[in-house]
């Protein structure tokens, strides 16, 4: 079921409707302990988690992420070095991830196959339905092998490691694009 939520109360428009995906509870902590806990940690573990990642790795935190930012921003103030800086909000990035693609990323982290066939077997056999204060909905959609959904659900356990596993990989794709300096300590 897909609950719509009103982003500013008491004013129900459309495009400032929030959905959350409300899984099954068992099956939402089975994902989150098996794609979010134990795949995040083998590749952790594994060394395939770049070093850029922030968010959804163990023992880092949004703070570090700042923390990084600003020394860079004043190691080029003081030493007076050009440079520019990238900030990129990915709003709706959950909506933006790619089944197939999720399947790869999943198994190079580490996730068995037949866990990667069940999940893209799980989204798309299943029937959204949408609830509103007026009540869920009697239609559903859902996708097939020919019209698959993008996106895996806000609200899904394994989003967060989901979402790692995209980031990974555009971030290796733009180490071996984007010449700089990295900060270490």
């Amino acid at each position: 079921v897909q609950v719509m939520l009103e982003k500013d109360s008491g004013s129900p428009w459309t495009h400032r409707l929030r959905i959350i995906e409300l899984f099954d509870a068992q099956l939402n902590a089975g994902m989150q302990i098996f794609f979010g806990k134990r795949m995040v940690n083998r590749a952790l573990n594994k060394g395939h988690i770049h070093p850029s990642a922030y968010g959804s790795v163990p023992h880092r935190t949004a703070q570090d992420a700042v923390l990084e930012k600003t020394i860079t921003l004043d190691m080029m103030r003081l030493t007076k070095t050009n440079g520019a800086i990238l900030d990129c909000d990915a709003q709706a990035c959950f909506d933006r991830i790619v089944l197939g693609l999720q399947s790869v990323f999943s198994r190079r982290l580490g996730i068995p196959k037949s866990a990667a066939i069940f999940f893209a077997k799980l989204w798309i056999g299943c029937k959204h339905f949408v609830r509103t204060r007026h009540g869920i909905s009697s239609d559903s959609y859902s996708g097939t092998l020919l019209e698959v959904l993008y996106g895996i659900g806000q609200g899904n356990g394994a989003g967060p490691a989901f979402w790692l596993s995209h980031l990974i990989v555009m971030f290796f794709v733009m180490d071996t694009l984007v010449h700089g300096f990295q900060f270490n300590n």
